[in-house]
């Protein structure tokens, strides 16, 4: 996660990179049902090379948006460090109102869309 220094030292995370976290967030998302509309299988595995090859990101970037998703049970590693799954099948092919919950930042309420 980005870190912009502050006059007295301290780190604080930037605005700019939590809404990137979170656009990424919903793009894997978005990956994940596309591969679970092709393949039809009730668990979808992400590799985290192939995710950061696909959107320009660090593998680290990748990781902690994977995270994120899992906080929130959308995700889960795998017993392989690079491959991780996700259950896009348990909430349907079409979400309620074309979101799918998930704490954006630090807004309980937010939803990013799919």
């Amino acid at each position: 996660m980005r870190h912009d220094r502050i006059g007295n030292g301290s780190w604080k995370r930037t605005t700019a990179r939590a809404q990137e976290l979170d656009w990424l967030a919903s793009a894997v998302w978005e990956f994940g049902r596309m591969k679970y509309e092709f393949y039809k299988n009730r668990t979808t595995v992400v590799d985290v090379a192939e995710l950061s090859l696909r959107f320009r990101e660090t593998r680290q970037a990748i990781t902690k948006t994977l995270r994120l998703l899992e906080k929130y049970n959308l995700a889960e590693p795998t017993e392989f460090p690079q491959l991780w799954t996700l259950d896009v099948a348990d909430l349907g092919q079409q979400p309620r109102d074309g979101c799918v919950p998930l704490i954006c930042g630090h807004n309980e309420s937010a939803l990013f869309s799919v």
